[in-house]
């Protein structure tokens, strides 16, 4: 590999910049893929084998996790933050052992679950690319159950013969765990690995697999003609004649029951949707925070915010909107759309969502991005959880974008310059 400074990825030479010379330049996380560099984004999960980041402007991407060439964590996502920017800079500059002992730091003291998870999927290429085929098995087997997708396409190429000893070792394990029953992910997994280990196909899909048989295809040769038995011999007795057509059976429909309304039911969470967490002391603090707000007072909610920030408070749906609504007191309108799409994204049906919306509109009205925002309000104002007052005030935002005033204003007139999602307000 070519160590060239100059030609490694631009995520690493922002690390290298921050870390030197400004402490305080990544403000955001930072994501690299072939397509080019995600700045100033916010990492949300790990689903299955897909990315998913949030722009500073409210855009939510996906990538395949397994394409991105790195990434750089702000310290306030995660505690092992700072692990994994530096092991994904030292695995840039070809120094895998130093990146694989961070790496496996990470999945033990990473806080959410995407991030060890990342970090695994890390340790799966490392390991292989290395020749420890066992360690990178106990890893792929790790992913297995939670991302099936992504396994299937970091599943080790480079597999040293099957009598090797390694390979006997994983195949006596696969073995000793299937013997078990196990999740249907896990399962296909391991199955994909033994497959790949015994270079076999993997089986077709159970619609297209073939209906196994206990005796042997046996061709069948015909007889000549000349050793055919002869036609029996047609009788008045046994002669029938020729089949008539059943007229058709007329059934009349049974009559209808009443329906009954549909049973509610309820979905699985999604799976970046965190669950909802213990009470922890900063959750008191937030609620001052938030009353201090409302009376006017934004330096003590700014000092409360930051208070409930040490208590280990900053993740919780409370803080991000205490945080959103500092923002947008303050008129940084991108910052609150982030914060409140957060909640959205990674709380979605908390008490905190509603009011999440109608933040979200709001910057997204100030950003004219008005189609953008009257979703949004929409979607705040039939939200059961709102409170009637906000719900009032949701429907005059969705009233004042949708009067035929606010159409013509918003309309462009000609020589105008076109708002860009890069241009400031």
């Amino acid at each position: 590999m070519d160590h060239n400074p100059m030609k490694r990825p631009i995520a690493a030479l922002l690390l290298i910049f921050a870390s030197f010379c400004a402490p305080d330049f990544v403000r955001a996380d930072t994501v690299e893929d072939r397509e080019g560099l995600f700045a100033h984004v916010t990492i949300l999960n790990l689903e299955d084998d897909q990315l998913v980041f949030v722009f500073n402007d409210g855009r939510t991407i996906q990538k395949q996790a397994d394409t991105i060439k790195a990434i750089a964590v702000n310290p306030g996502n995660d505690s092992a933050a700072d692990e994994l920017t530096r092991a994904e800079t030292l695995r840039l500059d070809s120094k895998r052992r130093d990146a694989v002992q961070l790496y496996q730091r990470v999945v033990n003291v990473g806080g959410k679950m995407w991030v060890r998870d990342f970090a695994l999927m890390r340790l799966v290429g490392l390991h292989a690319d290395s020749g420890d085929l066992w360690s990178a098995y106990q890893n792929y087997s790790k992913l297995a159950q939670t991302h099936p997708q992504l396994c299937q396409r970091i599943i080790p190429r480079r597999i040293p013969r099957k009598d090797s000893q390694v390979c006997r070792k994983i195949l006596r394990d696969i073995d000793d765990i299937l013997s078990q029953p196990q999740p249907e992910n896990l399962t296909a997994a391991l199955k994909r690995m033994r497959s790949a280990i015994l270079r076999e196909n993997v089986a077709p899909p159970p619609e297209s697999a073939a209906q196994p048989t206990s005796q042997p295809a046996v061709a069948v040769v015909p007889k000549p003609l000349s050793e055919q038995p002869p036609p029996p011999a047609v009788t008045k007795a046994t002669a029938q004649p020729p089949d008539e057509p059943e007229p058709p059976v007329v059934t009349k429909p049974a009559p209808r029951e009443p329906q009954q309304p549909p049973v509610a039911t309820t979905k699985p969470p999604a799976p970046n949707v965190k669950p909802p967490a213990a009470p922890t002391p900063g959750d008191a603090v937030v609620a001052k925070g938030r009353m201090a707000l409302k009376a006017g007072d934004i330096a003590t909610a700014e000092g409360l915010l930051e208070e409930s920030r040490r208590l280990g408070s900053d993740n919780s749906p409370g803080y991000l909107l205490l945080d959103a609504e500092i923002a947008l007191a303050r008129g940084r309108t991108r910052h609150a759309g982030v914060q409140a799409m957060r909640i959205v994204l990674e709380f979605a049906g908390s008490d905190e969502c509603p009011e999440a919306f109608f933040i979200a509109g709001r910057s997204h009205e100030d950003l004219k991005r008005y189609s953008k925002a009257l979703e949004l309000y929409r979607k705040c104002w039939i939200n059961p959880k709102a409170t009637p007052e906000l719900q009032a005030k949701a429907k005059q935002r969705i009233a004042a974008l949708t009067s035929p005033e606010a159409a013509n204003a918003n309309t462009p007139k000609p020589g105008d310059k076109p708002v860009k999602p890069g241009d400031k307000k």
